[in-house]
C-alpha cells in the first residue's frame, strides 16, 4: 500500500477536520444550497409572519434600538483599532 505522502505528493488538509480543501469547498456549497432553499416565510420572525402592516413601524423601531447599541460598539473597537495601528506605524 502506497502513501500519497510517500511519493512527495502532500494533500493539504484541514487541521482542525482534517478534510482536504477540495471536500471543505463541496461541503460550503452544499450548506450554501440547502440555506438557499428554506422559504423566506422561514427567515421571518413569528411576530412579522402573523401581523399585518400595521405594527411593521413599531417592530422596525424596536429592531433598530435593540441593534443600536451594537453599532456603536462596533465604531468604537474600530477606532480604537485604527488609533492603535496609526500608533505603531509612526516612528
Amino acid at each position: 500500500m502506497t502513501r500519497s505522502h510517500r511519493k512527495g505528493r502532500r494533500l493539504r488538509r484541514d487541521a482542525a477536520f482534517g478534510r482536504s480543501a477540495s471536500a471543505r469547498i463541496f461541503h460550503s456549497l452544499l450548506a450554501l444550497v440547502l440555506v438557499l432553499m428554506v422559504p423566506a416565510v422561514a427567515w421571518a420572525c413569528p411576530a412579522c409572519v402573523g401581523q399585518q402592516d400595521r405594527f411593521s413601524f413599531a417592530l422596525k423601531a424596536l429592531g433598530l434600538m435593540i441593534l443600536f447599541p451594537f453599532m456603536v460598539a462596533w465604531l468604537v473597537i474600530r477606532a480604537i483599532r485604527n488609533a492603535s495601528r496609526d500608533d505603531e506605524d509612526s516612528p
